[in-house]
């Protein structure tokens, strides 16, 4: 009884020593597991976390970049149509065609400012351009668009691209209430700034997806605009951007080309109210992992235009458990379990040897358990993992292996390894497997394999051998890693330096501090520094002093706000020179937000620029003189009547007299000459706020801001003077003055389209008061000029009806006053006016095309009175008919005089034409055919008002002539001005030296006969001899002088 006693106490001692040791060493176990775990557990949480804050980043980066790629899009189209006059529809859609193919905008469009009086003319052009039904439209009461109402000013869309799918679009124009764009245009029209709106619900759209717009102002004029009122009065309009928020974030996503990671991708306006600021959402796959880890989430402010928007990424469940990393939860198994084990195990050494056989069942089952589990493990592990024997025979390998190369494990558990690598591996693998077996270690050994597509799968291996106790082969352990995703993030970074280094554009890449680390050749090209000289530096050593310090101050107050700048500046090379960079600089940041470098990209726009400038100069600048052109002077003479206030302004209308004679006779560099002569003429009489326009050939405007009617009348009275002085041109001492009209500010005009037709309306009256000379604009001058207007209508009427007359003008031989002929004269008997001079109508048919009719008209008159003489008996006459240039320009008038003597049984010396001298200085080849072909017919050919040109006396030889006619001018002072006789003389001896005959014209006294006489002068004509009469009284006239003598 007693040793059973003393049994159940030792036994029972026994127990409770064994399971204080089981419970200290399990104690232990835990703490240490606990530690390994909660090490393991927060490093791959930190793993997790960095994985998708770069993937978040990347993508939110994307995306961000995207919008500001957008708007860099629309302030080019903006800065486009600064730099344009005009920009028509065609025009707008090749330039924004390119954009629009990267999917970036809905739509493009123009917004003009409209104001009331020209919507009427702005829905006529559309309409002309092919959009029948355009007009001007907002949404009614209900809702519906209908016809915009009638307000001061409209922006309507009048350019629109892409057209399908937007036409509702097209002409909409409402008014300054509408809730998104009201408060955005006037923004944008008083600050100069690109605009968006809150989120939007467009016009033509059908689904409920929100889009904003974002306006950009164009303003007129080139000079910088620094206040808003400014602003609004050069408001040309607004360049609008349409941006479907939902297709342009996935856009930038499709793009970029980026897997999708299961991640939840929100965007957001925070500019607008709560209920509004949701602009786009994408949900992840799984569901929202953020509730579940709140820590994963990524945030990103930046800012739209005017608006402050926020990119939010979270993670989905699948996201989070394709990247965990399930080591701690192995680890704490394993180590619980391997704690448990050793738990057990003191437990048992402390236990009596009687409890040795259950002690070992006990651990047999468990070390089974363990097996299992460790099995799982290698199982589950995220590595490859393969095992060779001694003639590199596939042993074991685990599932990610399996899934690594695409077999299953019964496929390749015993054949050679070398058959699943790529065949050019096999020499590498020899000598890496003896390399293996001479070392018992294998690190980063690098070979690829052949997935079972045939893919290569780069890995590197790291392993090594066991062997027995006697030092013998038995296998391997390599754990194999896939370096797809590093070799293609090193081919990515050869490639971003393959980049920098082909780019055209400089880069710069300095460090938070601002010092250099990096350029390209680009900046070498361009700036003349090379690498080596600048490392270290800041990038001021390239500035050229043109701009100030608050210009740098807010570059770098927009690149601390915004990470991003973008503008132009002008640098300074090394070797001194200038020139002009077009700069993006952007702020780099790590994964944690912290600045690390700044990139500069530069473009040298020098070349650009000059285009530009030399572009401008040809829009508004005369070519040849280098005077304003009509464009210039139109918007010049805008800005002066919208600065008046009240203050007067005067407009000349300069035009040369008898240029185009000058221009003919000299040739056109001739002409030239004589112009840039003029133009600086001109300048000797402007002051500095005036300007002066060439508006084409001869004719030039003064633009004179300030001048009333006696400012007026000096400047023009100094350029009268000023060109009465002679001109020295190709070695020709020539007179050239001109003919002033001169409209005032407000009496004459309002707006400068009626100054000017009111001071070309004066010029022309200073033309008909015999040139020279300068009058001002009067409103019976507009009566004058619709008065020709009538009067070339009628005379067009007057030549098919019959109203023309032709009077004959005896002409006599000087000697003996024998009739000898006549010149036939044209009269226009009008039914209401009587007899029309031809002063008044013989210049409207010169400037139309009737002088060819009235010419033809005349040619059939005069032959037909000829044969009616001839029938009723009197002599033979030679009757002269003045033809105009462009007669003998014509091939068929040969023809026609041809026609006309055989109808009226004519002989050709019954026929003379009288021509002047501008018809000979045009004479072309066909002209001097035509005359050639008159002589040979036997036609006469006489010049009329001989020696009032300007032009060479060469054409006397090579034309041939019959007769030459001294003009009236020289007749009439003959008997008191000696320099006339003196002329008079010249021109008869001339005449007789070339065998020709010579008339003097206008004779009204016997003085003026005799003195004509004494010279030599053949033939004569004038009032002293005879009057222009009709062909009834020229006949009663030859038959009272009885034998044709006047005495």
């Amino acid at each position: 009884m007693l040793s059973a006693i003393r049994r159940f106490w030792r036994d029972l001692f026994i127990t409770a020593d064994a399971w204080r040791i089981a419970t200290l060493i399990a104690l232990i176990g835990l703490a240490l597991t606990a530690g390994l775990g909660w090490t393991l557990y927060t490093a791959s949480q930190e793993a997790l976390n960095n994985r998708f804050q770069s993937a978040a980043a990347e993508r939110a980066g994307i995306i961000v970049e995207k919008f500001k790629s957008n708007l860099r899009d629309l302030d080019a189209i903006r800065r486009f149509y600064e730099g344009s006059l005009f920009v028509s529809r065609d025009a707008f859609r090749r330039f924004v065609t390119p954009i629009l193919e990267y999917h970036g905008f809905q739509a493009l469009e123009w917004l003009p400012r409209v104001l009331l009086a020209q919507r009427a003319d702005y829905e006529a052009a559309a309409r002309n351009d092919g959009l029948a039904g355009f007009r001007f439209t907002e949404r009614n009461a209900q809702g519906v668009l209908a016809p915009a109402a009638d307000r001061a000013e409209y922006f309507p869309v009048f350019y629109l691209e892409p057209y399908a799918g937007n036409e509702a679009a097209l002409g909409f124009a409402p008014d300054a209430s509408h809730p998104a764009r009201g408060a955005a245009l006037a923004q944008a029209r008083d600050s100069g700034q690109l605009v968006a709106t809150r989120r939007y619900i467009l016009v033509q759209e059908k689904d409920q997806r929100f889009s904003v717009l974002v306006f950009a102002p164009v303003y007129a004029g080139s000079t910088a605009i620094n206040n808003p009122a400014a602003r609004r009065e050069r408001l040309r309009g607004f360049v609008l951007g349409v941006l479907r928020v939902g297709d342009a974030v996935e856009s930038a996503l499709n793009d970029g080309g980026l897997p999708d990671p299961d991640l939840s991708l929100s965007l957001l306006d925070g500019s607008g109210a709560e209920s509004e600021q949701w602009l786009y959402q994408r949900p992840a796959r799984a569901a929202n992992a953020a509730a579940a880890n709140p820590s994963l989430r990524y945030v990103r402010d930046f800012r739209f235009a005017s608006r402050l928007w926020r990119v939010e990424v979270d993670p989905g469940l699948t996201f989070i458990s394709s990247h965990a990393d399930l080591s701690a939860y192995w680890a704490i198994a394993a180590g619980v379990l391997l704690t448990l084990l050793t738990a057990l195990y003191g437990f048992a050494l402390a236990s009596q040897r009687r409890r040795a056989e259950a002690l070992v069942a006990m651990r047999t089952a468990e070390l089974r358990a363990s097996e299992a589990h460790f099995r799982l493990l290698y199982e589950q592990a995220p590595v490859a993992y393969q095992s060779l024997d001694a003639e590199g025979r596939i042993i074991e390998v685990n599932p990610c292996w399996q899934r690594l190369f695409g077999y299953d494990r019964e496929e390749v558990i015993g054949r050679w390894i070398g058959d699943f690598l790529a065949p050019d591996q096999w020499p590498l693998f020899a000598i890496q497997l003896a390399q293996f077996k001479a070392t018992d270690r294998l690190h980063d050994a690098k070979i690829d394999f052949l997935h079972r597509t045939g893919r290569r799968i780069p890995v590197t291996a790291e392993g090594r051998i066991d062997r027995n106790p006697a030092g013998e082969f038995q296998q391997t352990h390599c754990v194999l890693y896939d370096l797809t995703e590093r070799q293609g993030a090193e081919e990515r970074q050869r490639l971003a330096g393959a980049v920098f280094e082909a780019a055209r554009e400089s880069i710069i890449v300095t460090n938070a501090r601002g010092a250099i680390v990096a350029v390209n050749s680009a900046f070498t090209r361009i700036s003349g520094y090379s690498e080596a000289e600048v490392l270290g530096k800041n990038p001021r050593l390239l500035q050229s002093g043109r701009q100030s310090a608050a210009f740098y101050t807010m570059m770098w107050k927009t690149l601390k706000r915004e990470d991003s700048w973008h503008g132009e500046f002008w640098n300074r090379r090394k070797d001194g020179d200038l020139y002009v960079a077009l700069a993006t600089i952007s702020a780099v940041r790590d994964v944690t937000g912290r600045l690390t470098h700044y990139v500069g990209i530069a473009t040298d726009i020098t070349r650009q620029k000059e285009t530009e400038q030399r572009i401008e100069r040809l829009a508004y600048y005369d070519a040849l003189t280098g005077l304003a052109n009509r464009t210039l002077l139109i918007q010049r003479a805008e800005w002066a009547l919208a600065a008046q206030r009240g203050e007067s302004l005067a407009l000349l209308f300069v035009d040369m007299d008898r240029f185009k004679e000058i221009n003919d006779s000299l040739g056109h560099t001739g002409g030239d000459a004589l112009l840039l002569a003029a133009t600086t003429r001109l300048r000797e009489v402007m002051r500095e706020t005036d300007t002066a326009c060439r508006l084409g050939g001869d004719e030039f405007v003064l633009l004179l801001p300030g001048a009333d009617q006696a400012g007026a009348r000096q400047v023009a009275n100094q350029l009268l003077a000023a060109f009465r002085r002679p001109f020295m041109v190709a070695g020709h001492n020539l007179r050239a003055t001109v003919s002033i009209g001169i409209a005032l500010y407000p009496s004459d005009g309002a707006c400068f389209a009626d100054l000017l037709k009111n001071a070309d309306a004066a010029l022309h009256r200073a033309k008909q008061d015999g040139r020279n000379t300068c009058v001002f604009y009067a409103r019976e001058m507009n009566v004058a000029a619709l008065e020709r207007l009538m009067l070339e209508s009628e005379l067009r009427y007057a030549i098919d009806i019959g109203q023309l007359v032709v009077y004959f003008q005896p002409k006599v031989h000087l000697a003996d006053s024998v009739l000898v002929g006549a010149e036939a004269l044209v009269r226009w008997l009008h039914p209401i006016h009587g007899l029309i001079p031809p002063g008044r109508f013989i210049p409207i048919a010169e400037a139309s095309d009737l002088i060819v009719a009235v010419g033809d008209w005349m040619l059939e008159a005069v032959c037909q009175q000829q044969a009616i003489w001839r029938e009723a008996g009197l002599a033979p006459l030679t009757v002269a008919v003045n033809l105009a240039a462009r007669h003998f320009r014509d091939p068929g008038l040969i023809a026609r005089i041809q026609n006309l003597i055989v109808a009226h049984h004519l002989p050709p010396q019954a026929l003379e034409l009288e021509l002047t001298e501008s018809t000979l200085l045009e004479a072309g080849t066909q002209t001097s055919e035509t005359l050639a072909a008159l002589k040979q017919l036997g036609v006469g050919l006489a010049i009329d008002d001989f020696g009032t040109g300007y032009s060479s006396l060469c054409y006397l030889k090579r034309i041939p002539i019959t007769a030459l006619k001294i003009d009236q001018s020289f007749v009439r002072d003959l008997v008191t001005d000696a320099d006339d006789r003196t002329l008079a003389a010249t021109i008869i001896a001339l005449g007789h030296g070339l065998g020709l005959s010579v008339v003097a014209e206008g004779v009204e006294t016997a003085a003026q006969r005799q003195i004509l006489l004494d010279q030599g002068c053949d033939l004569a004509q004038g009032y002293y001899f005879g009057r222009p009469m009709p062909a009834d009284q020229f006949t009663d006239w030859i038959n009272d002088s009885g034998e044709r003598k006047c005495t």
